[in-house]
């Protein structure tokens, strides 16, 4: 649940983000906003850990790894696109911070709402233990 409310009270906060015309506020809301969201990802390492199956920890965190790599990919080449085909690249950055404000917030509330590491650990393994 702490996961949860870190993307979403992160996301919140960047809901603002386009209203906000003054740099030292935008930045200040900036750094605000993306804290909460950074606590999630050891949250999310040690729920994988948790729930892997023995011997599967480390399969599992690499190719949680592997996906999170990618969005080092996806976002700048989504940026750019957004930036260039705006009206101008403030509109541009704008509506990057919206899509990624968007997905905090709707990811907070899908983990709130389908994560249970304790449930998902008691079936991950009872499922190897019959399979």
């Amino acid at each position: 649940m702490i996961a949860a409310a870190g993307l979403v009270v992160g996301g919140g906060l960047l809901v603002f983000l386009p209203a906000v015309s003054q740099p030292y506020l935008a930045v200040a809301l900036v750094s605000v906003g993306y804290g909460p969201g950074a606590l999630c990802l050891p949250l999310l390492y040690a729920a994988v850990s948790m729930i892997a199956p023995d011997g599967m920890q480390s399969t599992v965190l690499g190719i949680l790894v592997a996906l999170q790599a990618l969005s080092g990919l996806i976002a700048p080449a989504l940026t750019g696109l957004l930036v260039e085909n705006a009206d101008t690249p403030a509109a541009g950055f704008a509506s990057a911070f919206q899509i990624c404000e968007f997905a905090a917030l709707v990811g907070g509330l899908v983990v709130a709402a389908v994560v249970r590491p304790e449930r998902d650990r008691d079936a991950v393994h009872a499922a190897a233990l019959t399979g």
